[in-house]
């Protein structure tokens, strides 16, 4: 089985390690690159601000990866706040920065819907919350927090981009690739792929395609991709589990 994986190039590197065990072969095509926010100021001023904050959210792996160095190198230790992760990779990596406890939701898919069920973001009224994230990122989940009650601030940790011409050119290699089946496990990274793969590169719809969640689900349909295949969450297990019981129906 040979593996199209659109993730950063830092997850596609810990995912293809652990494919090519199974002899899967992977063709890495990072549909996002990801730098450190250019707002740097602004990221300072609310680690420096974490004493006077409740909770602290962060959205992702990156989010961590781009704001934790700087708060242990600011505080020397977490602060005693809450601290709340989308999912479990995103809790894990809060975890490798000796964060003692990480609230996340217990099951998949780990998006804002279910982060917004936990009991702890329920009553947050006058409650001051801060979240860390990437450029763009959805607002519903900051909306809901502040007709909760709560006082949100965002806060850019790092920006995500997508090199075009880079990607483009490879796209164009693989068609003459056998590609049995993509990994895309963001609604980022799945509308990139469909906003280059116009034209010659529509051959890629016909191919199956693990997605995230019932909402990457529906926009793999919308978006004209014939065959989405729904794994149980974004992290490497539930990603290798969906490959590898694509790979056992195979003929």
């Amino acid at each position: 089985m040979r593996v199209l994986v659109t993730r950063p190039k830092n997850f596609a590197q810990e995912l293809s390690i652990r494919l090519s065990t199974l002899d899967i072969a992977v063709e890495s095509c990072p549909m996002v690159s990801i730098h450190p926010t250019p707002h740097q100021a602004r990221l300072y001023t609310a680690i420096q601000e974490l004493s006077n904050t409740n909770m602290a959210i962060f959205v992702s792996r990156n989010a961590v990866d781009f704001t934790l160095p700087h708060i242990l190198a600011h505080w020397g230790t977490v602060p005693p706040i809450a601290w709340v992760a989308i999912g479990q990779g995103t809790a894990k990596s809060l975890q490798q920065y000796q964060v003692p406890k990480v609230i996340f939701p217990a099951h998949p898919p780990y998006e804002s819907e279910a982060l917004l069920q936990l009991p702890a973001l329920k009553n947050l009224h006058q409650k001051k919350l801060v979240i860390f994230r990437g450029n763009n990122g959805r607002n519903l989940l900051t909306e809901t927090l502040v007709a909760r009650g709560a006082k949100v601030k965002i806060v850019e940790s790092y920006q995500r981009s997508l090199p075009i011409p880079a990607i483009v050119e490879r796209l164009a290699k693989l068609h003459h690739t056998s590609i049995d089946v993509i990994v895309t496990t963001s609604a980022e990274c799945l509308n990139n792929l469909n906003r280059l793969i116009k034209g010659d590169g529509s051959w890629l719809k016909n191919i199956p395609i693990i997605v995230v969640g019932l909402r990457m689900q529906t926009l793999a349909h919308t978006l004209g991709f014939r065959f989405p295949i729904l794994a149980a969450g974004a992290d490497d297990m539930s990603i290798i589990k969906a490959l590898t019981d694509l790979k056992d129906k195979r003929p």
